[in-house]
């Protein structure tokens, strides 16, 4: 798999017709800095893990957060 944040139209070609992996995403500054900048204010944060997934070895599968509209 790759993870970047933008792909050329040439990668992005290549990567469809070999019928490789894409990955989307967002970074925790995106988005717990987007609920703060939409007016949130953060209150408590919660990560689980998928105990039959094998990413679940290496870190959690999930986050959560409790917002609260300011």
């Amino acid at each position: 798999m790759l993870f970047v944040t933008s792909l050329s139209k040439e990668d992005l070609d290549e990567y469809l017709t070999k019928g490789l992996p894409l990955e989307f995403g967002h970074s925790l500054t995106d988005l717990l800095g987007g609920q703060c900048a939409a007016g949130f204010v953060i209150t408590d944060l919660y990560e689980d893990l998928m105990s039959d997934s094998p990413l679940g070895k290496y870190h959690p599968n999930y986050i959560a957060t409790r917002g609260m509209k300011m």
